[in-house]
């Protein structure tokens, strides 16, 4: 058995190049069951294979750290906002014990928690984005301001207000509609409804002083401040950003109610004065059961 985590909460992030070069692809593939092995190779590019891979295999070795059960043990389902979760007992001192996952660019994350409802998102810089123009995007580089506005609908005022008044300093525009994007994605999964969450201007995010380099943000949904949700950022190298929403599991959304069945505690909440836990870059050598772990030749 898995030595059990006392704590069940980890940042882990995955260098998906690292990874990618060590040639163990098929090998960890056949880690998974058939059916996650198929929708793996349902991605026509290798690149985007690799990520679905990394983001499967520290979904369970996650499980496995945090839980104790064996590697084919491992139960994970979804809610219908495509949070994954798993359905194993929790142990009294985790009685909430959720996780998330997010990759993009070169990087795959995962965050979980004993208590609190948590969400991830990975975010890349733009070169690295279809339609980003830069290397690892596949087009030709496009102006920032013509970018931008294609997501204005989906910004709250205030928050293209703020790209507004960061111009013309592009550099400071798209570090914060990186962050701000980064930040909606993380809310959304960590509730659980994920896209079902419409229109994402209706949660707007705020940074101390107007910096989009701070650690830290503040959300307003619907016009109501929310206190009981905790947001933080990290930077990754190469031009990389993860940001982490932690909130009161009482507010998950689950049309389904498997994932709200598994949460004991509804009444936790997460203390915005305890500092953030900061990513560990990891490789999958590291983290794999050792049992199963295969052997670079």
């Amino acid at each position: 058995m898995v030595k059990v985590s006392e704590s069940c909460s980890f940042r882990w992030v995955v260098d998906v190049e690292d990874e990618a070069a060590t040639g163990l692809f098929e090998q960890r593939l056949a880690l998974l069951p058939a059916q996650e092995q198929a929708i793996v190779q349902s991605f026509l590019q290798p690149i985007d294979q690799q990520r679905a891979l990394l983001s499967r295999i520290l979904q369970r070795c996650c499980v496995c750290a945090a839980l104790g059960v064996a590697w084919e043990d491992v139960a994970l389902s979804l809610t219908k906002g495509r949070k994954p979760f798993t359905t194993n007992a929790k142990p009294a001192h985790a009685p909430n014990f959720n996780f998330n996952v997010s990759h993009e660019g070169r990087y795959v994350a995962l965050a979980s928690d004993p208590l609190y409802l948590v969400g991830v998102d990975v975010s890349a810089p733009r070169r690295y984005r279809p339609g980003g123009g830069g290397a690892g995007s596949g087009s030709a580089a496009r102006p920032l301001g013509p970018y931008l506005q294609t997501f204005r609908g989906q910004l709250a005022t205030s928050e293209w207000a703020l790209l507004q008044r960061l111009a013309p300093d592009e550099e400071l525009q798209e570090a914060a509609f990186q962050r701000l994007w980064s930040l909606k994605e993380a809310f959304i999964k960590a509730r659980g409804d994920g896209l079902g969450f419409q229109p994402l201007s209706r949660a707007a995010f705020r940074f101390p002083r107007d910096d989009p380099w701070v650690t830290s943000a503040h959300l307003t949904l619907d016009g109501v401040a929310q206190s009981r949700w905790c947001f933080s950022l990290e930077p990754l190298p190469h031009g990389h950003c993860v940001s982490v929403a932690m909130g009161p599991p009482a507010e998950a959304v689950d049309e389904f109610g498997v994932f709200r069945g598994t949460l004991h505690d509804r009444q936790a909440a997460p203390d915005p004065n305890t500092p953030p836990k900061a990513f560990e870059r990891v490789a999958l050598s590291d983290l794999l059961p050792k049992a199963r772990c295969p052997t670079v030749t």
